[in-house]
């Protein structure tokens, strides 16, 4: 069984909260489709051409077709339209739109290949995760990396050049050519930055790459977007708070040790069949922060597994920014251990099955779909 074999394989539509979207305000809102193509990219492509500010309510797959709103402010047109990309002006707003103004996002999905003796089986499982949910982990995109660690994990600790070699390793590909290349040539000779700079992709690695010959670290992550930087923080932060889950979820209190492994990246999470019906309303409360500059509300228990896994880092909660980096505050955000799909239906035909289901703003669908794959396998297995 496969899925996102396809981009139409895999379409998320983002529904915003009542009450969002008005008659007036200063910023324009717009409706928009994307296919195969990075949110950030798209931000960034924006921005430029049209010299306005946009900010996307959430961050989408790039491997989907995605219908989305984003907030501009700025002059910009009411219909944007480009290959794998349109927009249309539907109204505006007295903000720029974030996450919080997300009330869920809807999946349509086409798992393939699936075989006529699997099918049961697929939806046996498929009924289960509807009636007992599953852990709210973040998934691979958002806590994956380059390199050998994050840059926020090197950062912190005081190793500012592999904090700028993984932001090297991790630039983007789209809009620019011979990424890979470059890519390569920082791997090989990171440790020697004038034999990397026949190959930049542009202007602003090149940048970079003159002020790592004269060693002026400090000024090269200064000179980093804090959009980027704030992306990095999220993805240590999350891979913290995945840490701390998934010790706090193989308690015997909580889900009798009853669930198996599931890599994320590369990390092995402790994924349970179910969870205590006694403490089910705790789990899917908003009680669990992920780590940031402040200490937000807590489940005392998961607040201790939180310290105990940045304390294992040399780090400590609330996490502490160097000085060159104070004036950057990321308060993290409160979140649910444990999620429930909405409306999941399915049908099976012609050795495909149809997925549709809801889930809320911040949950990962693909992480659904690995849980479905991994209790297949471990049946097949067993």
């Amino acid at each position: 069984m496969k899925f996102k074999v396809y981009p139409g394989d895999f379409i998320v539509e983002e529904v915003l909260k009542r009450g969002i979207i008005k008659d007036k305000g200063r910023y324009k809102i717009f409706k928009a489709k994307k296919e195969n193509i990075e949110t950030l990219y798209l931000k960034k492509f924006l921005e430029k051409t049209f010299g306005a500010k946009v900010s996307f309510a959430g961050l989408k797959d790039k491997k989907s077709v995605s219908y989305f709103y984003f907030s501009a402010k700025g002059d910009i047109p009411n219909y944007i339209s480009f290959k794998n990309f349109s927009a249309e002006h539907i109204g505006y707003s007295d903000k720029e739109l974030s996450g919080n103004d997300i009330e869920k996002n809807n999946f349509r999905i086409v798992l393939r290949n699936v075989k006529k003796e699997e099918k049961e089986k697929i939806f046996e499982i498929l009924e289960q995760i509807k009636k007992n949910g599953f852990p709210n982990y973040f998934d691979s995109q958002r806590v994956s990396h380059e390199g050998r660690g994050f840059f926020f994990e090197y950062l912190l600790k005081g190793d500012f050049k592999n904090a700028i070699k993984t932001h090297l390793l991790s630039i983007s590909p789209e809009g620019k050519r011979n990424i890979r290349r470059f890519k390569k040539m920082v791997k090989k000779y990171f440790d020697e930055p004038e034999r990397i700079l026949p190959y930049v992709p542009s202007d602003e690695e090149k940048e970079i790459i003159l002020k790592l010959m004269k060693k002026k670290y400090k000024e090269i992550i200064r000179g980093i977007k804090r959009i980027n930087l704030k992306i990095y923080f999220e993805k240590f932060s999350s891979f913290i708070w995945n840490k701390a889950v998934s010790k706090l979820l193989r308690k015997k209190k909580i889900s009798k040790r009853e669930g198996f492994g599931l890599r994320i990246s590369n990390f092995f999470i402790f994924v349970p069949y179910k969870i205590n019906e006694d403490l089910k309303e705790i789990l899917t409360s908003s009680l669990f922060p992920v780590p940031g500059t402040e200490i937000l509300p807590s489940y005392p228990e998961f607040e201790v597994l939180l310290k105990n896994e940045l304390k294992k880092e040399g780090l400590s909660y609330p996490i502490k920014m160097p000085d060159f980096l104070s004036d950057l505050e990321i308060k993290g955000n409160l979140r649910e251990i444990w999620v429930f799909p909405e409306n999941l239906e399915y049908y099976f035909e012609d050795d495909k099955i149809y997925l549709s289901f809801s889930l809320p703003p911040g949950a990962y669908a693909t992480l659904l779909l690995k849980i479905l794959l991994r209790r297949l396998s471990l049946c097949s297995l067993g």
